[in-house]
């Protein structure tokens, strides 16, 4: 999956409008003036607002999926890819928040509802394939790669985090989250 450079700033941009209010809040005009573009040079991108949020899916997928999943493949040890996995995964809640977009948006579109499908499906293998490399059995390592999805978007809901805000409670999450996982 590719990006030109010219559309970068309307998708990082819009990931962000996207994750602060919603489809409510997606409006090209307000976009256009964060972007500090014309209007016509959404539309000569994008063609439409609903092709710009399918591809504004496709690169949250790239950017905070597969690039994230790639990233921590490279740590040797499963527990600690889940734990960086967290720190990575909450330090960009800000912009995950699109992560809760995106399934709702995907209930009314099917095209965007098989991309946000697959990434759910990416992000539960990645967290299922590293409980399953310490010992856990498929089944148990299936309903707890849920589990922790669950736990982390729940616990973001209920403790938002903003650029500049105060992080310190990820190490809470992080206990919660090691308690879960490793209870028997």
């Amino acid at each position: 999956m590719r990006f030109k450079n010219s559309e970068l700033p309307w998708l990082r941009d819009g990931l962000r409008l996207l994750a602060e209010g919603g489809n409510n809040n997606m409006n090209i005009d307000i976009l256009s003036k964060r972007v500090g573009k014309a209007k016509t040079s959404f539309y000569h991108h994008f063609g439409s607002k609903k092709e710009f949020l399918y591809r504004l899916a496709q690169y949250w997928e790239k950017f905070y999926t597969v690039d994230y999943i790639e990233e921590l493949r490279r740590i040797e040890n499963p527990r600690k890819r889940l734990k960086e996995l967290l720190r990575k995964a909450y330090s960009g809640m800000d912009r995950d928040f699109a992560s809760i977009q995106f399934k709702e948006l995907a209930l009314t579109d099917d095209k965007l509802s098989k991309l946000v499908d697959e990434v759910e499906k990416l992000r539960l293998k990645f967290i299922k394939d590293n409980l399953r490399a310490l010992g856990m059995d498929e089944e148990t390592a299936i309903l707890k790669s849920k589990g922790y999805m669950y736990l982390f978007f729940g616990w973001s809901v209920l403790h938002p985090v903003y650029s500049g805000k105060d992080r310190s409670n990820i190490d809470e999450l992080e206990t919660l989250i090691e308690l879960f996982i490793f209870s028997k």
